[in-house]
């Protein structure tokens, strides 16, 4: 318990410092060498966290895209519906204001709906996307924080990290169905790495 809880104060700490500063250049710290392999073969590489009520975790993948391509096709909100699990049934901006939006994110499975809204802070200028947990409305969970961002790596690739923390409600059916959510956030790197071999990721390429 005392490791996981460790564990977990450790990726809070680093997201806290990466909102701070945004994430630095190269190879992800903390990585173990067959992490790093794993990464440097093309794999998404997932470092899951659980305890003091919060799931998510940090994940990356390598991509041999531009830094402002992946960006501009993760700022886009139409493409959330490729990205996400096929839980999310709903991404709507509700509130739009320069570089900061908020999102109304629904995700369900049947008569179960779970609701949240994250405010983004876009940064074109470093290819970071910050979000946290929009206070101002009505949410299903306690608290979210993370962030997307896209730096080089080695020549001709770049590194995508992708980390959240969902903080859910103490009930039963939001413990189970939140761990898929997690989940399904921690395999984003993932699924933008498939994005960019479909036709649809063209008009961003180049870019």
């Amino acid at each position: 318990m005392k490791r996981k809880r460790a564990t977990v104060m450790s990726v809070m700490a680093g997201l806290a410092v990466v909102l701070m500063a945004g994430p630095a250049p190269g190879a992800p710290p903390n990585l173990t060498e067959k992490q790093i392999k794993q990464l440097e073969s093309g794999s998404i590489v997932k470092v899951p966290v659980k305890g003091g009520g919060y799931l998510g975790g940090k994940s990356y993948i390598l991509l041999q895209e531009g830094e402002k391509t992946c960006y501009n096709i993760v700022a886009d909100l139409k493409n959330y519906y490729y990205f996400y699990d096929d839980t999310l049934i709903e991404a709507t901006v509700v509130k739009k204001e320069g570089g900061k939006r908020t999102v109304r994110m629904v995700y369900g499975k049947g008569p179960v709906k779970l609701t949240y809204h994250a405010r983004f802070s876009l940064n074109p200028t470093k290819y970071l996307i910050k979000f946290t947990l929009d206070q101002n409305y009505n949410n299903d969970v306690l608290d979210a924080k993370g962030f997307i961002s896209f730096v080089p790596y080695d020549q001709g690739r770049i590194l995508m990290t992708n980390a959240s923390l969902v903080k859910f409600e103490d009930k039963v059916v939001w413990k189970v169905f939140g761990k898929k959510i997690a989940n399904g956030m921690l395999r984003l790197p993932k699924y933008v790495k498939k994005f960019l071999a479909t036709p649809q990721a063209n008009k961003y390429k180049g870019t």
